[in-house]
């Protein structure tokens, strides 16, 4: 990747990692949302782990890869929805209209999900 691209990527990303930050409303559902269900699920199912054979002696511990599932689950989806929504506007035909590579394009999108994974995570 050259340098032409990496700026180019930089310059979505920031767009895309300041859109994501710009909505609350995006991001607190995919934290809190996660965190309520370990909750009541490790609470309601810790019998579970006097089961002969279960692998562990916590059922918190058994199901923590859960809540960052769900996290990047809902990272993926509002980064289609941020996708959608550029496509609607016309702000995706206006950059492919410009000299900007594709992957610069799609790399660039995607550095708002992978903002708010990191930040859920």
């Amino acid at each position: 990747m050259n340098a032409s691209v990496r700026t180019q990527v930089a310059e979505l990303g920031r767009r895309s990692i300041m859109r994501t930050l710009r909505q609350p409303a995006q991001m607190v559902p995919t934290i809190t949302f996660p965190l309520f269900l370990l909750a009541i699920n490790a609470a309601g199912l810790d019998a579970a782990t006097n089961l002969p054979g279960f692998p562990t002696d916590s059922y918190l511990t058994f199901a923590l890869a859960v809540p960052f599932i769900q996290t990047g689950i809902f990272a993926v989806s509002n980064g289609g929805s941020d996708l959608a929504r550029d496509i609607e506007t016309g702000f995706l035909d206006r950059l492919a209209l410009t000299p900007m590579s594709g992957l610069a394009l799609v790399a660039g999108q995607l550095a708002g999900v992978v903002a708010l994974g990191l930040i859920n995570a």
